[in-house]
């Protein structure tokens, strides 16, 4: 991640963010990257989020899978491969805590509710 001098921390992190949460993200990689500490960029992007880094990142992970359930016929481990979940497991662990209902009880109500036609091929 290159840093520019006329970005943020937070800046630079989010967009590493949205544009890699599909690989393995930590915060000391993050740090690093940014040469910046853990302590200060948690401070930092939860002024401007609201959140804490990896929070963000899991709440980001989320929405992106949740758009996956109801428009693709992946199955639930292909969208947590896609999503940066390790395990189809944890992903359901993680969607039932947030979204309280499976990530199948989303995507058969999400299809019904919307009249969504799923494209076989994506």
């Amino acid at each position: 991640m290159e840093f520019n001098k006329h970005r943020t921390n937070v800046d630079a992190t989010l967009e590493h963010l949205h544009t890699y949460y599909m690989d393995e993200i930590t915060l000391e990689t993050l740090c690093r990257q940014l040469h910046t500490n853990r302590t200060t960029l948690n401070k930092n992007f939860k002024e401007r989020t609201g959140q804490t880094v990896i929070a963000y990142l899991l709440g980001y992970r989320l929405r992106v899978a949740t758009e996956l359930l109801a428009h693709t016929s992946l199955t639930i481990d292909e969208i947590a491969c896609a999503t940066g979940f390790m395990y189809g497991t944890y992903l359901i662990r993680q969607f039932e805590a947030k979204a309280k209902q499976t990530p199948t009880e989303y995507r058969r109500e999400a299809r019904k509710n919307n009249h969504i036609v799923v494209n076989k091929n994506v």
